[in-house]
């Protein structure tokens, strides 16, 4: 995945310029690879539902972070439970 460098007009600079969209994607990967579940993932079941136990939300939190190239604490994945609230909390350029 290419990150752009710079955030494009109207995105919150703590994004890096990526959208809802992008981060959802790149979470429901990393929720897929973690849980070794199915690569087609349902972004409005919970973190738990997906098969996250609390080393995995850790684990994604990481991986998201350093994929994604933002803080990302991993108690948002307890306050944001699903991989499309998350995206959209993250979008908005507030990981930490």
């Amino acid at each position: 995945m290419t990150l752009p460098t710079t955030a494009p007009a109207g995105v919150p600079p703590d994004t890096g310029g990526l959208d809802a969209e992008t981060i959802g994607d790149c979470l429901a990967r990393l929720v897929a690879d973690e849980t070794d579940g199915p690569a087609d993932v349902d972004p409005d079941e919970t973190f738990e539902e997906l098969g996250l136990d609390s080393l995995g939300v850790v684990n994604v939190a990481n991986r998201a972070a350093a994929e994604l190239r933002m803080t990302i604490k991993p108690v948002l994945l307890y306050d944001f439970p699903t991989i499309d609230s998350l995206a959209r909390r993250l979008a908005e350029g507030d990981g930490g």
